[in-house]
Order: structure tokens, then sequence, then C-alpha cells
């Protein structure tokens, strides 16, 4: 498969990716990669704006640690205080013009559920995990449930965000939430 380098590292992206990159995007050469933090923080939104809005080529992001992204700790006190700028985020991406790329791995969750939800094309490690746990602590996924309904129907929302229910990556991909399911050499 084709290589790409990304901010200084080559990554092999696998056919699917290939096959549906619109005409669009940029050369891959001007291809931007970010890595998550696991807890999703102020300094997180701040660098994902700005690669949207000082990119013009494809932005991959991925997962910095062990797992994608757990989201927020719905427990912490400034919680709360991340949910605006968290909306002001999405809305962003969803009004780029940018082609976003979400390589997701280990647990992605809560409110990491936000970048495969608005990316354009979702490529998934075949141990990642999906899910929405925040309505075990008493809170809606209120934001992240608009992006949502990009890949998911209403029936399988109610589902995972009623329950917190957590998903593999081959039902992920089955229900429209990950492109392509791969090892960590496809992916």
């Amino acid at each position: 498969p084709p290589q790409a380098a990304c901010d200084g590292e080559m990554t092999v992206l696998p056919p699917v990716l290939w096959q549906r990159v619109p005409t669009r995007c940029q050369p891959l050469s001007d291809m931007h990669t970010l890595f998550l933090s696991e807890l999703l923080d102020e300094a997180t939104f701040i660098a994902v704006a700005h690669a949207v809005d000082h990119t013009t080529g494809p932005i991959v992001i991925r997962g910095g640690g062990n797992n994608f992204c757990l989201g927020g700790e719905p427990d912490s006190d400034s919680f709360f205080d991340t949910l605006e700028p968290y909306a002001s985020l999405l809305v962003k991406l969803q009004a780029s013009a940018n082609f976003l790329v979400a390589v997701c791995h280990g647990a992605t969750r809560g409110g990491g559920m936000l970048f495969p939800c608005a990316a354009t094309i979702v490529l998934a490690h075949s141990d990642a995990t999906f899910g929405f746990p925040e309505i075990l602590r008493g809170v809606l996924p209120g934001v992240v449930s608009v992006a949502a309904q990009q890949r998911l129907s209403i029936a399988t929302l109610d589902r995972l965000m009623c329950t917190g229910d957590v998903i593999g990556a081959a039902e992920a991909a089955r229900l429209g939430l990950v492109d392509f399911v791969g090892t960590k050499m496809e992916v």
C-alpha cells in the first residue's frame, strides 16, 4: 500500500483510505497528524481547532497512549467547564473542509467518541472498543450525540447511550461507525 509522511513518521495507509480519498484533498505531503491525550482537556481542543484552522491537507487523529481517547472525567470539577469549548470544536469539525481520519486503538469512550463520529474515515485496530459510559455516572452524552448521528442510527445510539454498552471494532464496522478494521500493521 502507498505510504504517506505524517509529521516526520511514515504511515502505511490501508487500501480503504486510498479508495475513498476525495479529490478535494491536498497532496498527502500536507498531511498533519495529531496525537490525543487519553483524557480530553482544553489543550486538546486548542490543538485540534488549530489544526483545522491552519491545515489544508488531511488531518490524522491518533491516540497518544494505550487508548485512543477516554473522553473527559465527569466527576471532576472542571468537566462542565469544558462542555462549551467541546461543543465549539464539534461545530468547527463539522464546518471544516479537511479530510479527517481517526485511527482508533484500545478504548474510545465518551467525549473521545467525537473524533470517530466526526471523521471522514475511521480506521480501527482489531482490539479497539467504543462506548458512551457517561450514562453510568448519571451524565447524558449530549454534545457527542450530535456528531454520532452522522454515523450511527438513532436506534443504535439509543441502545449505546442509554445502556453504556461497549462494542468491539467488528461490531462498530457493522454498525457504520468504523470504515476499516485491521491489525496494527494494517492500520
